[in-house]
């Protein structure tokens, strides 16, 4: 697995989360869908997740490793910080001189000026892990985790926001993700996130509405330029609104011409893009697999590879949709 960019923020989506839930105990936590492929590729290996036989093993609960990132090196080794904010000190470093007779070296120590540094220590937060459920058996099967970070941060704090922006990257930088729950959250408080949650963003605020899908995807020069093309692209056919949508691992950003035509992609795969003809909110639920076996393909959507043309065949199926509607 590729480690995603840390989190430049907290993103607008999360923090309204917290604000809304009616008790202060609050943890990063994640609930995702994991094929078995990506189990037997090693995706999750740095959390000992292994998948050699018909169910996946693992560690009820893991320190992450230091080398998986920023925050999780801090977690294990703490943080040096520098108090640029207080006096200079007078400190000394030895170096090795050589003796007058040129016959060796002797130590000598050299007096300079730097700020006080601070030592923070490491916080040490586990990931607890937990197999929710899955889908399917063998090669297609789909294993739903739950992943936890152990610190159960209080709301009430005044450094509340920093380790929610501190454990909100140590979650990503191990899981790829992040979202917030509850202390106490339910079974299905956490089973609900898997579903996608759709939000309309409006036309015409091109860098605003970039800005926002970018929250939720690594933010890199690729990654940017893509999206930028493709919010170019369907801006250009005319949407009612723009969307993204939000499900476990799933990022999807998209177009939506009415309520029988919208078109997106998932973000993480970006493989394809489905224009969606019916139930477009209840179908994107599913998974691909479900989606592709239901026999409704040319019917309630259609699938467009990324292959060369493509941007043709979506406008072809948009300007026939729109007659036909």
């Amino acid at each position: 697995m590729t480690r995603p960019k840390n989190l430049r923020k907290i993103p607008k989506d999360l923090i309204d989360k917290v604000r809304a839930f009616k008790k202060d105990g609050i943890v990063a936590a994640f609930v995702g869908k994991i094929p078995a492929a990506a189990l037997r590729r090693g995706d999750f290996a740095h959390l000992t997740i292994q998948l050699g036989g018909p169910k996946p093993t693992f560690p009820e609960r893991i320190v992450p490793r230091f080398d998986q990132g920023k925050y999780s090196k801090m977690n294990v080794e703490g943080e040096i910080i520098v108090r640029d904010d207080l006096p200079l000190e007078r400190h000394h470093h030895t170096v090795q001189a050589p003796d007058w007779r040129g016959s060796g070296t002797h130590p000598v120590q050299l007096p300079h000026r730097a700020y006080p540094r601070e030592h923070i220590p490491p916080y040490e937060n586990e990931i607890t892990i937990e197999l929710l459920g899955q889908e399917g058996d063998g090669e297609e099967a789909v294993y739903v985790f739950k992943f936890v970070v152990s610190e159960v941060m209080d709301r009430s704090k005044k450094n509340f926001r920093e380790r929610l922006f501190f454990n909100l990257n140590l979650l990503t930088e191990n899981v790829g993700a992040a979202d917030v729950f509850q202390s106490d959250a339910s079974f299905e408080d956490y089973m609900k996130t898997l579903y996608v949650h759709w939000e309309l963003l409006p036309p015409g605020e091109r860098d605003a509405n970039i800005a926002k899908i970018l929250e939720h995807v690594p933010d890199t020069p690729e990654v940017r330029e893509r999206i930028k093309d493709r919010y170019d692209f369907l801006e250009k056919l005319g949407p009612e609104n723009f969307i993204q949508g939000l499900g476990g691992f799933e990022r999807y950003f998209g177009a939506k011409f009415s309520d029988r035509l919208v078109v997106f992609e998932n973000m993480e795969y970006g493989n394809a893009i489905y224009a969606m003809f019916t139930r477009w909110e209840e179908q994107s639920k599913k998974t691909r697999q479900q989606l592709l076996a239901s026999g409704r393909a040319g019917e309630d959507f259609v699938r467009i590879p990324h292959t060369k043309g493509w941007k043709a065949r979506v406008k072809e199926t948009v300007e026939a949709r729109r007659k036909a509607n």
